[in-house]
């Protein structure tokens, strides 16, 4: 979280931005993370259960090195300025801009769910789970536009069965209308 609203800061980093006449102040958190980033380690885990040690890990610099269930695809290490920009920000579409010395993952701070389908300039790619709750899409070196676009299996059914009720409407008012 980028902000926190209290009386009192909850953690000695955390910077007083605004104080209202009511007592509750706004606080912004130096240390939260951005809305995405790029990661070029990634550590393979086999238990649900392990992502919750991993992410409480004080040893584990969250920034640069992420946990995925399962294999995870290789990455390079590399050093140098990465930077990653969110584009536009909608319920059903994420655009991003990115650019990388080398292979790294982009982390988006949006939880998974299945349904959403990502492409890097215009191509489907995989979307991962990093942290077991948020996405994440493989990129190589350079820049790139990556999307994110929720199109649930469910929707695509609904609306493919809604087409065919109203062809079967028109079809079976149309047979009355012949017939009449």
């Amino acid at each position: 979280m980028n902000y926190f609203i209290g009386k009192e800061p909850k953690f000695p980093s955390q910077r007083l931005m605004f104080a209202g006449g009511n007592g509750l102040k706004v606080f912004s958190n130096p240390a939260a993370f951005p809305r995405s980033w790029i990661v070029h380690r990634l550590e393979k885990l086999n238990r649900l259960d392990e992502i919750r040690e991993f992410i409480g890990n004080p040893q584990k610099d969250l920034r640069s090195v992420a946990s995925l269930m399962g294999e995870p695809p290789a990455l390079e290490t590399c050093g140098g300025n990465e930077d990653v920009t969110v584009l536009r920000h909608r319920s059903n579409l994420v655009q991003l801009a990115s650019q990388s010395e080398c292979r790294g993952m982009v982390i988006l701070a949006d939880t998974y769910f299945p349904g959403w389908q990502a492409s890097v300039d215009g191509k489907t790619v995989k979307v991962y789970q990093p942290y077991g709750v948020l996405r994440g899409v493989v990129v190589e070196k350079g820049t790139h536009l990556i999307e994110y676009r929720f199109r649930p299996l469910s929707v695509q059914l609904g609306a493919g069965l809604t087409l065919l009720g109203f062809i079967g409407a028109i079809f079976c008012l149309t047979r009355r209308v012949n017939h009449s």
